[in-house]
């Protein structure tokens, strides 16, 4: 069930009552977007304390320059929320698909890169969701995580080929490998520049 409504806090939020309210007006916007969403301002405000160490009293943090909407659903998909995983699935992991297409455009290369997103991002006891930080938006964050594993999955790829091709040929491995190597960084290397920019075309120059 949603927390929406006033609810007690840990002791390191106290006093912040102007942080407080901008959170619960952000938490506000985020249920408009995703209005299934379950998950409990208290989690909400774990999650934004690990970004924002909260020093308590008066002090309160710098608030305005994250993506406080898409920490709510980061919150909601760290702790498992179905609707959460759904919203997820159709405004984060759709975006990433033409950063994918870049590197491979073949549907069971795109969809192999979803699913290892998938496991790696959201899936317990070590899901790396956790570690996103609002310094943009969730969408831009993935895309970045879906380039690098996009290239790990291409280069393994290129690996098992060049293998089984010394195999074949009864030649030494070390060869054709240094060769497939160099042969992947030269022709990935402008893919990854163009995904990397267009994963980061908008952040301000400290992000």
């Amino acid at each position: 069930m949603v927390s929406r409504g006033p609810t007690a806090s840990s002791s390191s939020y106290d006093g912040a009552t102007a942080a407080q309210r901008q959170l619960r007006g952000a938490m506000a916007r985020a249920l408009e977007r995703w209005p299934r969403l379950g998950v409990s301002f208290e989690a909400y405000l774990r999650f934004v304390e690990r970004v924002v160490p909260w020093a308590g009293g008066d002090d309160a943090p710098d608030l305005e320059t994250l993506a406080l909407e898409d920490i709510v659903l980061a919150t909601a998909c760290l702790h498992g929320d179905p609707w959460a995983l759904r919203y997820f699935e159709r405004t984060v992991l759709t975006a990433i698909d033409s950063a994918i297409t870049r590197i491979d455009d073949r549907p069971e290369f795109v969809d192999e890169v979803r699913q290892q997103l998938r496991q790696r991002l959201l899936a317990e006891p070590s899901a790396k969701i956790a570690e996103y930080r609002g310094q943009g938006p969730l969408a831009r964050w993935v895309t970045v995580a879906a380039v690098r594993t996009a290239l790990n999955l291409r280069a393994q790829e290129q690996r098992a080929q060049a293998r089984m091709s010394a195999e074949a040929q009864g030649s030494p491995l070390a060869d054709p490998l240094d060769l497939e190597a160099e042969t992947f960084k030269a022709e990935y290397r402008p893919a990854l520049a163009a995904a990397v920019r267009q994963a980061c075309r908008g952040l301000d120059p400290r992000d």
